[in-house]
């Protein structure tokens, strides 16, 4: 037994799947989550697997689904199960996604409530592409899938054979329409980095995205995990990994505000690579996480970071930022950073007289707890207990 995930249905029933003996079981809790009835291969079709390969599970709209890989057939698989139905009765199985090499053992699940336009689940899953001969590098790598309200499946790509992702995992923001992805990179463990894409247009910028969880001491950082119920404000968004050389976890944790744009924003960006247009107003430009050009035009603009997830080093010496993507200043005047441990950078004017050196930015923060007096919200990359 390689994985085993857990979900609960709508009558209260908990239900579980994990892969043995190459085949996909499932049980369910009975009287009470403490006495468990007898484990049972999935009545469909697909569930003879490869050792390698997963399953897992995710309710949704009354039901309960089942998602496996099934390298021997390159293919991953959706099964059914209608609440309060016959513990055997299984609707049958779907196919997700199939193709030489693009089944893998790296699944994550999520769903939103029943008749959502954006879809039913979504899966962040990873193909084995990489594995090929000769894999081509621009070959998708890790995917994103999603089950409409049709019955249908359609896959997006997050990263490419090229960006050496893996272990990815995924979070919905329901009260923002936001959806965030997270992955590894190198294969192995490195850094973990992310993606945001809203829920109504789903598409991802080229690259391997945004460190999340990175550290100079700590470098095999690996397994991202998070929660498995969706996000809102008052939850913010959190996610844990592990460093298997240094043997500490990691986590970063940032609050979900700026899921919105920020009401300060005259003009906002996409998560794609773009160039972001100011008028000949004083605009506020706050850019997505692409690589972007930010050309404020005339008047005296901003390049606002104010709802980034992760620190930016920003330059009007040089006219770029890194950190949410790499952007580039064209008649950009000033600069707005986020709540985490920024490096801004102004320039000299006769105009302005704005000091040719960092401006003032909240504390870097580095293995530990920091004082923090400005009282503003401060997330970082910490490491935690170690484990074996």
């Amino acid at each position: 037994m390689k994985t085993i995930v857990l979900d609960k249905d709508t009558t209260g029933k908990l239900w579980v799947t994990y892969t043995q003996g190459s085949k996909v079981y499932v049980n369910r809790s009975l009287d009470s989550h403490q006495k468990w009835g007898t484990p049972f291969v999935l009545p469909v079709k697909g569930t003879s697997v490869s050792p390698d390969d997963i399953s897992a599970v995710v309710a949704f709209d009354s039901q309960i689904g089942v998602t496996w890989s099934n390298q021997v057939d390159s293919a991953m698989y959706l099964a059914t199960h209608k609440d309060g139905d016959s513990d055997n009765v299984w609707q049958e199985s779907r196919t997700a996604i199939q193709g030489l090499k693009l089944a893998d053992d790296h699944i994550n699940l999520k769903a939103l409530p029943a008749g959502d336009s954006s879809g039913k689940v979504f899966a962040a899953v990873k193909t084995s592409l990489d594995d090929l001969s000769n894999p081509n590098p621009n070959a998708p790598q890790i995917m994103l899938l999603v089950l409409g309200q049709d019955g249908e499946w359609t896959s997006y790509v997050f990263g490419r054979v090229g960006d050496h992702h893996s272990r990815p995992i995924m979070m919905l923001d329901e009260e923002h329409r936001e959806l965030y992805m997270f992955a590894t990179a190198p294969t192995g463990g490195g850094t973990i980095y992310y993606k945001q894409t809203g829920l109504d247009s789903i598409s991802f910028p080229s690259g391997k995205g945004t460190p999340f969880i990175q550290s100079a001491t700590d470098t095999h950082i690996d397994d991202a995990t998070s929660t498995k119920q969706n996000l809102r404000s008052a939850t913010g968004l959190a996610v844990l990994a592990s460093d298997s050389e240094s043997k500490y976890y990691l986590h970063n944790a940032v609050d979900l505000d700026g899921g919105v744009p920020p009401s300060s924003c005259t003009i906002l960006g996409t998560a794609n690579a773009e160039t972001i247009s100011g008028t000949s107003a004083d605009d506020v430009i706050c850019a997505g996480g692409g690589n972007d050009t930010l050309d404020g035009g005339t008047g005296t603009d901003t390049a606002s970071y104010s709802a980034s997830l992760t620190a930016v080093n920003a330059s009007l010496a040089t006219n770029s930022s890194t950190g949410e993507g790499s952007d580039t200043f064209l008649g950009v005047e000033s600069l707005l950073g986020s709540s985490k441990a920024d490096t801004l950078t102004g320039r000299r004017s006769h105009s302005q007289g704005v000091p040719d050196h960092p401006i003032p930015s909240l504390p870097e923060v580095d293995n530990g707890p920091a004082s923090n007096p400005s009282g503003a919200s401060l997330s970082f990359f910490a490491p935690m207990r170690p484990f074996s």
